[in-house]
């Protein structure tokens, strides 16, 4: 039958569906191993960030000569959705977001074009285009403490953790923050420096001219040619200190004449704790494509040891160790071992201890100490492993339910058999589409398990229909493919055609949610295939039976006579050549025997293959062999299961038939009552949309509970790293003494790096907080709150909650404020912020206009610095080299540079008094101070300047809790509708909303 034909070569070709099947799951298996392990699908956010530095300048400088240049240049690149500047002390951030599918290399080109058109002033640094990637997230953090000092512990932390992980696969990089940095400090005195008639930029410029290793060209004298070679790097302090910077009536004028030398620290940036104690934390980045379960095992395994490393270090392996070096000894005194066998015996276990001794924590000095502050791979392996367990229980369920319905043990086994087929097939098209393992994809699997049985259930049936009527084995197979073969396929593109679609939605969405429909796609057609010549091919092998083959095939499978038959057929090939020459005339019978040695040779080297081709198909053969075993060892199980259930099948039964009768009734009276039905589906349907579909909370992605929540605090700008380090850690010791906390790690400051947040810095700070395993998600919000309500003490602080995701760049709520006045925008951020505060689960409302950073304004005097001929950009220069100083060179310690610091004695520049007489005029006969040229005012500028497409404003938000994200936007619309806002300012909410 042509119709019926591609369904019967399941009956007629069994042994070729089956290797299929085998090399299928063989392939999805090897694809299954490659997948990378992750929490979530990989998300890329169509965002870019163009962060450029302005050492020593206000917000006001910094968006006048910076972020609105750049703002105008930027604003017409091509499917740019919106362009925000943020403008610091020091620093602009220009945030754009793109278009969802807008190919962001070709966008950051463009950007990269239009910023060198531009000219930056010239101490602006040349700006970086840093990719928002949630991957930037170290993936783990390790805290390192110990009894030394923070500057040595940073140096171990340098020269041992951070150069042993480097080279570890699968890691991107390793960043080590806190502690201390060394740097040689040159402190000068400020008198001694004007006594002397110096400028520092003259010191600054002898220390670079005498700090260098030059390569000074090649001499030959005879037949030795010599390389020539300037080494005048400094050694030692001494060395700095011994430089002549002047000479004065004939002496030569030393460095440390005039400025104290010594070896110290760089100004504090971060500061780290572990526990309340200072430490140096070591971030540990993977790469893009890597597994981050198994990168996090290679470091803990370098770090920590292997479990056979730390067994080797346990009681009775030292004690067996020391056994057996006495064992040897008396051996070797006594005779029976050789000293050559000794020593060899000693050189083995040298190894064995290198070997076993070969990872950081064995190598750090006494007493230093690593904890693992936060891992990301120990989430996610719970994850993945929680949902992979649901899904097994999942389909057994299901195996049981199908079991229950159709009564049939065997039938119930060939049903099994195609979830585990079905999963392995999806595995390698999931590899090959780039869909990594992660709760998405295997939800999506979870989710496909119940529905990749359909399609078996109903080709099942519709055979075992067939075999009822009177039809063979084959024949009904084929018949009752056939016959539900075109519904099976429509309803499993039905299907299809729901899912697939959302591989195209755009936003996040769409990219979380792609590789949940990838993967019930790839299934669903994994089990249309199987369920369409798979289950055909099995339903159509009588298994237990009777069969005249049976104990034939059993010798056949087992027989080792294929050996034999290849030597028979080599054998019978060459006694057939020998014939062909002996038939042969003359010339031909020549030319065979030219090719004797070619036809044996090639007769010699296929014979192994022959073999081999053969062991292969035995073992295939022994692998369907052991597939057909298991359905029948399931086949008999379920049987038995029959008889143990009896009773309960029975209760069953009677249960099912009544719910039979009852439907059968309802249906009955419905089609009596066709407009009572319709009306009244249609009224659920409109109290459904008008009642309960508002109610329905809606939020992007729910929070998570992972044991683990980061509490930031943040006090005004321009507050110390010290004051704030004392704040964060009174917060910490809240959270140290409860009995759920497990430990706690403490950053304050920021690196100004590009995978630091553009508002952290000296007056912010992160406590990680990690609770006691099996803490739930109540313990959580009891510990929260006591570090909440104590925070609510302290004056001027800010708090913000966050947890370990990877899913969202806005905060769950945002309202930007837009408005020009600096002064009215204040006013209207504090109103946004007092109306928002009093709406109930709406918390951590914090705006970004804040308090200002104090700063000390400069005004000089133009007609009087005129007068005295001193150009007012070199004054201005000066004064920032002598309070912020400057580095001319580095030191060489074996492979490190150290900075050196030029600037003024502290003594010199601790307040306003010592800047307003600072001389201005070095080498003057006169000294000038800075205040007869310049008037000094204390102020407070704007914490920072913001624009949202490219119109001043601000953002007020907040994070959400025991209320939906809906509801609570919802509230905070009506909360602001009457709110009076300075004239000329209006609001838009926007966040994860």
């Amino acid at each position: 039958m042509k119709k019926d034909s591609h369904f019967a070569i399941a009956t007629r070709r069994p042994v070729s569906v089956l290797m299929v099947v085998l090399a299928v799951c063989v392939f999805g298996y090897v694809s299954y191993q490659k997948l990378p392990l992750t929490l979530m699908p990989d998300i890329s956010y169509p965002t870019l960030t163009v962060r450029t530095e302005y050492p020593g300048t206000a917000p006001q400088e910094v968006e006048a000569q910076i972020s609105e240049r750049f703002e105008q240049q930027l604003g017409v690149v091509q499917y740019l959705n919106k362009i925000t500047s943020i403008s610091r002390a020091d620093q602009s951030d220009i945030l754009l977001e793109f278009a969802w599918g807008a190919d962001m290399s070709e966008a950051a080109q463009s950007i990269r074009e239009k910023l060198d058109r531009l000219r930056l002033p010239r101490d602006a640094k040349r700006p970086l285009i840093l990719r928002y990637d949630p991957t930037l997230d170290p993936i783990m953090r390790i805290g390192m403490t110990g009894p030394y000092p923070l500057d040595q512990l940073r140096l171990y932390a340098e020269e041992i953790v951070q150069r042993e992980l480097e080279g570890e696969e699968g890691l991107a990089a390793v960043k080590v923050i806190g502690g201390l940095e060394e740097e040689y400090q040159v402190r000068i005195s400020e008198d001694k420096l004007v006594s002397l008639n110096l400028d520092i930029q003259t010191i600054n410029t002898r220390l670079a001219q005498n700090n260098v290793n030059l390569p000074g060209g090649r001499l030959e004298e005879g037949r030795i040619r010599y390389s020539i070679r300037t080494l005048n790097e400094f050694k030692s302090m001494q060395d700095i200190g011994s430089i002549v910077i002047a000479q004065k009536n004939g002496v030569n004028v030393q460095l440390n004449d005039i400025a104290v030398i010594e070896r110290s620290h760089k100004d504090i940036e971060i500061e780290t704790f572990v526990n309340g104690r200072e430490s140096v934390e070591i971030e540990i980045y993977k790469e893009a494509d890597a597994n981050i379960v198994e990168a996090a095992k290679g470091v803990r395994e370098k770090l920590y040891g292997t479990q056979k490393q730390r067994n080797y270090f346990n009681q009775d392996a030292i004690e067996a160790r020391e056994q057996r070096r006495a064992e040897i000894r008396q051996e070797v005194r006594s005779g029976k071992m050789s000293l050559s066998q000794g020593r060899r015996e000693a050189a083995l276990a040298e190894r064995e201890e290198r070997l076993m001794t070969d990872y950081v924590a064995y190598k750090l000095p006494e007493g230093c100490e690593l904890q693992t502050l936060t891992d990301q791979s120990v989430f996610i392996k719970q994850s993945i492993d929680e949902v992979r367990g649901n899904a097994i229980v999942g389909g057994g369920i299901a195996v049981f339910v199908i079991f229950l319905f159709l009564r049939n043990a065997g039938h119930t086994a060939i049903i099994g058999i195609t979830i585990p087929v079905s999963i392995l097939a999806t595995f390698a098209p999931m590899q090959l589409s780039g869909v990594s393992l992660n709760i998405i994809s295997l939800g999506g699997l979870a989710l496909g398990v119940g529905m990749l049985v359909d399609n078996s259930i109903v080709v099942l049936e519709s055979i075992f229909r067939c075999r009822e009527e009177g039809d063979d084995f084959v024949k009904s197979t084929i018949r009752g493919v056939s016959e539900v073969g075109g519904a099976v396929v429509a309803s499993t593109l039905t299907t299809i055609s729901v899912f697939f679609p959302i591989v195209f939605v755009e936003g996040v969405a769409g990219q979380i949610f792609g590789d949940m429909a990838l993967t019930v796609v790839f299934s669903l057609m994994a089990s249309l295939i199987v369920a369409l010549y798979f289950i055909p091919m099995l339903a159509s092998r009588k298994f237990g039976g009777k069969s005249d083959s049976g104990a034939g095939g059993w010798k056949t499978l087992f027989s080792l006579s294929f050996l034999g038959e290849s030597w028979r057929k080599f054998s019978t090939s060459l006694s057939d050549y020998h014939a062909l020459i002996k038939r042969s005339f003359w010339p031909s019978r020549i030319l065979w025997s030219l090719c004797y040695p070619l036809v044996l040779t090639i007769l010699i080297l296929t014979l192994p293959f022959r073999i081999t081709m053969c062991l292969v198909g035995k073992l295939l053969a022994f692998s369907a062999f052991l597939m057909m075993l298991i359905v029948v060892a399931l086949a008999w199980v379920g049987k038995t299961l029959l008889w143990i259930l009896y009773p309960f099948l029975k209760l069953f039964d009677r249960v099912l038939s009544g719910l039979v009768i009852l439907y059968r009734r309802l249906l009955d009276w419905a089609l009596n009552n066709k407009l009572f039905i319709v009306g009244g589906a249609f009224a659920a349907f409109a109290a459904t949309i008008i009642f309960v579909y508002p109610k329905l909370g809606s939020e992007l992605i729910p929070k998570v509970h992972q044991g683990e929540f980061n509490f930031h605090v943040k006090l005004p700008v321009g507050t110390p790293i010290e004051e704030t380090t004392l704040v964060a850690q009174t917060i910490e010791a809240v959270a140290l003494e409860s009995e759920y906390v497990d430990r706690t790690a403490l950053l304050i400051g920021s690196d100004g790096s590009a995978s630091a947040e553009a508002d952290e810095g000296e007056n912010t700070g992160t406590i990680t907080v990690a609770l006691i395993e099996g803490a739930d998600e109540v313990i959580e919000m009891l510990v929260l709150e006591e570090m909440r309500d104590f925070a609510l003490g302290i004056p001027d602080l800010e708090v913000e909650i966050s947890y370990p995701e990877l899913f969202s760049v806005k905060d769950p709520i945002e309202v930007e404020i837009y408005g020009h006045d600096l002064d009215d925008m204040k006013v209207a951020s504090s109103m946004v912020v007092a109306a928002m505060n009093g709406i109930p689960g709406v918390v951590d409302v914090r705006s970004s206009i804040q308090k200002g950073n104090p700063e000390v304004q400069v005004i000089y005097d133009r007609q009087r610095l005129a007068q005295l001929g001193l150009p007012l950009r070199a004054v201005a220069e000066l004064i920032r080299n002598k309070i912020q100083g400057q580095v001319p060179t580095e030191f060489q310690q074996r492979d490190r540079q150290i900075d050196i610091m030029v600037r003024l004695d502290e003594q010199d520049r601790m307040n306003l008094s010592d800047l307003r007489e600072i001389v201005v005029n070095p080498r003057g006969e006169v000294p000038i101070p800075l205040s007869s040229v310049a008037e000094l005012r204390v102020r407070e500028g704007p914490n920072e300047i913001r624009h949202l497409d490219q119109q001043r404003g601000g953002v007020v938000s907040a994070n959400v809790e025991e209320v939906s994200l809906s509801e609570a936007t919802l509230m905070i619309e009506e909360a602001l509708y009457d709110l009076e806002l300075p004239l000329g300012f209006e609001y838009n909410v926007t966040g994860q909303a």
